[in-house]
């Protein structure tokens, strides 16, 4: 490779489309205007997914009721795109949709959106999130190494948890899609109040990404899905 063609791609890590300089060093000469995704090596290799991805500060829903509908948008969400998985109505009159933010590495948040049931305060407050579900508790499930092994594989009616509520109502929190557990939001198990704000998401995963592209058309965009869910 000539000295040109090397300088254009000596900033990226070659395979995953990542920052070199900002993986390494954690800066960047480019800022903002770096064409590769800026995740921290240390953070990866803590596997503090979450973290790396920015989901943390992630374009959540809050909760029914509000004028806005989601949050301002940090400017590490730019990568994310918000993908929603709909549901006809339970036999509460509620909806039990959620949320799949996808990054631009494939990497998703799954939550609850800003349509789910148990969000609305004006009917209910949430007051216990487990991820324990006919025995097994997916949050003891550990991942380690860069190709995150030990996670496990979820079809997308396997169960990721349980919410109850102060009114006695329970919902059953379903992966909706097929993925690979990467990380469990641990902090929901004694701040269940978390999941009303920006830190709410229920769990990290991986989608295969050979088959990304037949998941996208089987969710709803965020334009669509504020239609479907004018009355919110």
């Amino acid at each position: 490779m000539g000295r040109s063609k090397y300088r254009k791609y000596r900033n990226q890590d070659k395979g995953n489309n990542v920052c070199f300089s900002f993986r390494k060093e954690g800066t960047c000469a480019y800022g903002d205007e770096c064409k590769f995704k800026h995740v921290r090596e240390d953070i990866i290799s803590e596997n503090l997914v979450s973290e790396a991805l920015g989901v943390s500060g992630s374009y959540f829903p809050q909760e029914h009721g509000g004028e806005e509908i989601f949050r301002p948008r940090p400017p590490e969400e730019r990568y994310f795109e918000q993908l929603f998985v709909t549901t006809d109505k339970n036999k509460d009159d509620d909806y039990e949709d959620v949320f799949v933010h996808m990054h631009s590495n494939g990497i998703c948040a799954i939550g609850l959106a800003p349509g789910h049931g148990a969000l609305n305060k004006k009917k209910r407050k949430v007051t216990k999130i487990d991820f324990i579900v006919n025995e097994k508790n997916i949050a003891d499930f550990k991942v380690s190494g860069k190709r995150k092994k030990g996670g496990i594989w979820f079809v997308a009616s396997h169960p990721l948890c349980t919410i109850e509520c102060d009114d006695g109502s329970k919902y059953l929190v379903k992966a909706s899609i097929r993925c690979k557990l990467y990380e469990v939001n641990l902090t929901l198990l004694d701040c269940p109040e978390n999941i009303y704000t920006s830190s709410g998401h229920l769990v990290v995963v991986a989608p295969k990404k050979e088959e990304i592209s037949e998941m996208r058309t089987n969710l709803v965009g965020k334009s669509e899905y504020e239609k479907l869910r004018l009355d919110l």
